[in-house]
């Protein structure tokens, strides 16, 4: 291979980038955790298993799965050197997306709706807009108006938010109580929780809703074989020459 055939694979390969896609396996010491977070695990693992062991696909997408939400992940950029962080070009988080009185939340990367005083607009990652967009585009389609769900710096995805990695995700909500103009907008029961088996032994196998969990992991999916395939566009996601990573 000749000089600037090898410039132009190793600029082909710089260009491209890591996609992460993680939920967590903890739950309470009372609670068998199905919905939270057995469904976002469960719906990652389809997904992989859809996806295959040797997919036909431009960047390399990882399944994580922490087994202790915000402090897992936070060892795990903790570990990486810089150039390893650098290659992460996103961060797709599944919560808990079977909530038996659904909600159809995307994490508010375009920070619309009521954001977090905690988490200044400013230090939104760039991208983060456009793996919301992909995410509620796709929920619109299959018939779920979405709305958002503010960004958290207890979630699992927190420290990949303070590292000035993109982040997007997707929950069904958990204890808040469900408005009278969301059970207009998806159905279900005002005035109670998403999930009124939240943390308890109740959130068992058989009070997980399945229509959620179908189409929440079907957006997760076309969120995951899109940006697999590239990360520019319109929607798209910085590229590694214009990623400006934090070490924590």
């Amino acid at each position: 291979m000749g000089g600037s055939e090898s410039k132009q694979l190793i600029d082909k390969v710089a260009a491209r980038g890591e996609l992460l896609a993680g939920a967590r396996l903890d739950s309470t010491a009372h609670s068998p955790g199905i919905n939270d977070n057995g469904s976002g695990v469960a719906a990652l693992l389809d997904v992989a298993s859809a996806l295959g062991a040797q997919p036909k696909i431009t960047n390399a997408v990882r399944f994580v799965f922490w087994g202790s939400e915000i402090e897992g992940s936070t060892k795990y950029l903790g570990g990486l050197a810089r150039d390893q962080l650098d290659d992460i070009a996103l961060y797709l988080g599944a919560g808990a997306v079977g909530s038996p009185n659904a909600g159809y939340f995307t994490y508010d990367g375009d920070q619309s709706g009521q954001p977090n005083p905690d988490i200044p607009p400013q230090t939104v990652p760039a991208g983060s807009p456009g793996i919301e967009r992909t995410l509620a585009g796709y929920l619109n389609l299959g018939g779920a108006r979405p709305a958002d769900m503010p960004l958290s710096r207890t979630a699992d995805y927190a420290p990949f938010l303070a590292a000035g990695v993109p982040v997007g995700g997707l929950t069904t909500g958990t204890s808040q109580r469900k408005t009278e103009v969301q059970a207009r907008l998806w159905g279900g029961q005002a005035g109670v929780a998403f999930d009124p088996n939240y943390h308890t032994p109740r959130d068992n196998i058989d009070n997980v809703n399945g229509k959620a969990l179908s189409l929440m992991g079907q957006a997760l999916a076309l969120a995951l074989g899109t940006y697999a395939q590239a990360l520019d566009g319109v929607n798209g996601v910085p590229p590694r020459d214009q990623r400006h990573r934090n070490t924590p």
